[in-house]
């Protein structure tokens, strides 16, 4: 089972593409491959990319091909999210892509970078510039990076049905057209996507099925946030996850995101966040109970039939970000790296390591 990390710098989360640090990438890539782990998630963020709906920046794209390039020195395989807009609680969201309509939602919006009240226009094919857009960008770096040798393949998302939740027919028919656009441009990568899912019986969102249109299904796995799991560490919600998509979907999986925030000090602690209007408590895990949650979740994730296990997330974030959004009020997010802000290698990136080098 291939392993790896889904990656933002440390330094710079969602500003990686506007504050490029290439140097820093290097590093990261090389801390990275140091572990064993071959395959890292990266994420086309969308306010970076695409500042017009007509138009993809061509300084990110080349930014984005340094990317390529130094994944491609470590040997490492790049999966390239191409539809970031939610990212890790708030979303963030191009500008131009907003709406007039006042957000009736806990969830924020960011537009740009600057907190928005409005919620955005339709993403799921009803607004025609929108999708003409979308098509615009996925296609666009499709094609230029098809023949790079750190190419895996490419994921249509991230969570995108936290940004906006379409109707079943509706996101389905979408995901179709977006995954054939990618087809096009490349055929011979395989393509996920990497959204949410909603209970078969739902009619709004996606469901284990939606998994069908693509070439491998993606599983998002945190019994950390749902009621259903057991508690933080529950191994077999996990596993359940990865074996009833394959069930649903009929293409094979990859377990693309897993993980728990460890907490700083010893011991477990809850801290209370705020997402918007909604407050909850969170659990930061003891580190060491975080790392036997990873040794315990990569071979049953493996023995369910996952074909690659990517944690959540690279490394934790610097603390300068912290009085920025999301790390200001949603404070486990911090802490979900598997290295520490300054390098470290926690025992979950041991646990990582341990596992892709055959221990």
């Amino acid at each position: 089972m291939l392993t790896g990390v889904n990656y933002w710098p440390a330094r710079t989360f969602v500003r990686m593409w506007d504050d490029f640090d290439a140097r820093q990438v290097r590093d990261d890539f090389a801390a990275v491959a140091a572990c064993g782990m071959r395959l890292v998630r990266c994420f086309v963020f969308w306010p970076s990319f695409q500042p017009a709906p007509g138009h993809v920046d061509a300084a990110r794209l080349e930014r984005l091909r340094a990317v390529f390039e130094l994944a491609w020195e470590q040997r490492l395989l790049l999966m390239p999210a191409l539809l970031v807009g939610h990212m890790s609680g708030p979303n963030w969201m191009p500008p131009w892509a907003m709406s007039g309509e006042e957000n009736n939602r806990p969830r924020p919006y960011i537009a740009g970078h600057a907190t928005s009240d409005r919620k955005p226009r339709d993403i799921f094919g009803a607004d025609a510039e929108v999708l003409a857009a979308e098509r615009l960008l996925v296609r666009t770096i499709a094609r230029a990076f098809r023949d790079h040798p750190a190419l895996w393949g490419w994921d249509v998302c991230n969570e995108i049905d936290l940004v906006q939740l379409p109707e079943r027919a509706a996101g389905e028919r979408w995901l179709a057209t977006v995954v054939a656009d990618i087809h096009a441009e490349d055929p011979h990568h395989p393509v996920t996507a990497g959204f949410l899912t909603w209970p078969d019986d739902a009619t709004r969102g996606f469901a284990r099925s939606s998994h069908r249109l693509v070439d491998v299904a993606s599983v998002h796995a945190y019994p950390l946030y749902d009621a259903r799991a057991a508690g933080p560490g529950d191994v077999s919600y996990v596993a359940r996850a990865i074996e009833e998509t394959r069930a649903a979907a009929g293409v094979p999986v990859m377990l693309s995101e897993f993980g728990m925030p460890t907490n700083p000090e010893p011991g477990t602690r809850e801290v209370e966040v705020q997402l918007g209007r909604a407050a909850q408590r969170v659990a930061l895990v003891d580190e060491q109970e975080a790392a036997a949650f990873v040794r315990a979740v990569l071979p049953a994730a493996r023995d369910a039939g996952a074909e690659a296990a990517l944690i959540w997330c690279f490394s934790d974030y610097d603390p300068a970000l912290y009085a920025q959004t999301p790390f200001d009020a949603l404070v486990h997010e911090r802490y979900f790296g598997i290295f520490d802000a300054r390098g470290r290698l926690k025992a979950t990136g041991e646990a990582m390591r341990d596992f892709a080098r055959g221990r």
